[in-house]
């Protein structure tokens, strides 16, 4: 692939002779430009614009969370009330059991 450059005034033209590995190099250059340069351009829109979720809901979603560790706590505590109570029957059966013996 040749590339020719060509300059403002008296200087001559330029030619840029690629070979497969520079063509690809190039193109791989080019694409990499143009994906970074697409990226940055959606950052700063999202920077300009918001994440694209509003405050409103951020909130309901932090209120929800909020109400499921509630209630996560009040089954753990539950749970725990249910393992101290069956801890004492089965205390009591040992002791029945040895009095057996």
């Amino acid at each position: 692939m040749n590339i020719l450059i060509f300059a403002n005034g008296r200087s001559r033209p330029r030619q840029l002779n690629l070979s497969g590995l520079g063509v690809t190099g190039l193109s791989v250059v080019a694409v990499a430009i143009l994906g970074a340069a697409g990226f940055y351009g959606g950052y700063l829109y999202s920077a300009k614009t918001g994440s694209g979720v509003s405050s409103k809901e951020v909130a309901r979603y932090a209120a929800e969370i909020a109400e499921q560790r509630a209630e996560i706590e009040q089954i753990r505590q539950q749970n725990e009330d249910t393992l101290d109570a069956m801890s004492v029957n089965i205390a009591e059966y040992n002791a029945r059991i040895i009095r057996l013996d």
